[in-house]
């Protein structure tokens, strides 16, 4: 291989590492290391639960959530699990 070919391999990589892909959205390590939810689907303007109460917090934004399983309700209800240190962008309300 040449150099062209090591670069493109390591900046693959390096893309690869910045988030991972769940089934319902994106996850990515909080540089805080607290634990985020970021609705970005607000079911065209639907109020949105999570674990019950209200989602108050705008479409976008990070809302400090615990870790664990967490059920969010709006467009249909979804279980998502959020490990420690992270941030989920809750985006796919499908089944």
């Amino acid at each position: 291989m040449n150099k062209i070919h090591y670069l493109f391999l390591i900046s693959l990589l390096i893309a690869s590492c910045s988030y991972q892909r769940e089934l319902r959205g994106k996850v990515y390590k909080s540089k805080n290391k607290s634990t985020y939810l970021v609705i970005l689907d607000d079911c065209n303007q639907n109020k949105i639960y999570v674990d019950g109460k209200l989602w108050t917090i705008k479409t976008n934004e990070l809302g400090e959530v615990s870790p664990g399983l967490h059920k969010i309700t709006g467009c249909g209800e979804v279980t998502i699990q959020i490990k420690e240190g992270t941030i989920f962008k809750f985006d796919y309300w499908g089944p």
